[in-house]
């Protein structure tokens, strides 16, 4: 059952890493995957991704970074059950650290989509860079989000801040249903919402 507080309400889900993930393809370690948009690749097959000199152990079942985000086959199924169609997936093959050890059953994930969905009213933060006629980017101390402006979506990357990953409170709620024993690997913390 899904707490009642969680389906008005948004979530960031924050890098659980503290080294970035890298892609081995030439084509594809010059894609940004936090820009919203879809991808185009002419790599075939699996991506070959280094995930830092560290050998996770058990893996987790998401590897969130600030530019790549990768998930587990069965974190995928959870969000694609919770109706969530806006992610564009690339089979990924992970390396972990200096080992000789690969993870199969992932993938990168590219999330389809920026919303503007920060109360500016509400939030506060820097702006890092200002957007004429657009967007401006913001590095937020306090981010609040409008549900009017949100759309009700459910999992979208914020417009003015693309590195931030959000989810709906209902699709935070299918997640903790599900969680896995060693976790999700990930960091969910969540935002007032108006």
């Amino acid at each position: 059952m899904i707490p009642m507080d969680f389906r008005t309400t948004y979530f960031e889900i924050r890098p659980n890493l503290s080294e970035e993930p890298r892609i081995d393809e030439k084509n594809a370690e010059r894609c940004d995957f936090r820009r919203g948009s879809i991808i185009k690749l002419e790599h075939a097959g699996a991506l070959n991704v280094t995930l830092g000199d560290s050998d996770v152990s058990p893996p987790p079942s998401a590897f969130i970074g600030q530019r790549i985000i990768i998930a587990s086959d069965r974190l995928i199924s959870i969000l694609t059950k919770s109706g969530i169609y806006n992610l564009q997936l690339f089979p990924a093959l992970l390396r972990c650290g200096t080992s000789k050890r690969f993870l199969e059953a992932y993938q990168v994930v590219n999330v389809i989509g920026l919303v503007d969905a920060a109360d500016s009213e509400s939030s506060t933060g820097e702006v890092l860079f200002e957007n004429e006629g657009g967007i401006d980017i913001v590095d937020y101390d306090n981010l609040v989000i409008s549900r009017s402006r949100s759309m009700g979506m459910d999992l979208f990357l914020l417009a003015s801040n693309p590195e931030k990953l959000i989810i709906s409170g209902r699709v935070m709620g299918a997640l903790l249903e599900h969680t896995p024993e060693e976790g999700w690997g990930f960091i969910a913390e969540e935002l007032e919402t108006r």
